[in-house]
């Protein structure tokens, strides 16, 4: 939907620069209510399967979980000043960063050194991709 559809472009160019884009006649307050509704009802679906998944609903059940997501995303190419990123390659970040969850916790590294790792991970991954866009400008 992101590569091929007219909303998708739409999306892509409010990330990169919301003022370019509304410049260029794209309806940004629209758009990004729409951004929201979707992000609102994926958020949903993934919480009614982790509910079901762990037979439990508590405020606190997924507490900790945002910095698995930056770091997939992150991993997986997706920029955090917004406008650049793939579903493609967010899914390999999410799979490497599974991978490495679950070595971590195989090889029995400590909760709170997995969080570090985590951590520099994402530093690590956002300082290429600043390297990498602050060359073409």
């Amino acid at each position: 939907m992101l590569k091929h559809t007219r909303q998708g472009t739409h999306f892509y160019a409010i990330g990169g620069n919301a003022q370019a884009a509304r410049v260029s006649g794209i309806n940004v307050e629209r758009d990004l209510m729409m951004v929201y509704t979707y992000a609102g009802i994926l958020y949903g679906i993934a919480g009614t399967l982790l509910a079901s998944r762990l037979g439990l609903a508590n405020s606190l059940t997924a507490n900790g979980m945002e910095l698995d997501a930056i770091a997939a995303v992150t991993v997986g190419g997706v920029s955090q000043s917004g406008g650049v990123g793939s579903v493609s390659g967010m899914m390999v970040g999410v799979f490497t960063m599974g991978l490495i969850n679950y070595g971590m916790s195989f090889l029995g590294v400590d909760s709170y050194y997995q969080q570090l790792v985590k951590g520099f991970i994402i530093i690590v991954a956002v300082y290429f991709d600043m390297k990498k866009y602050a060359r073409r400008s």
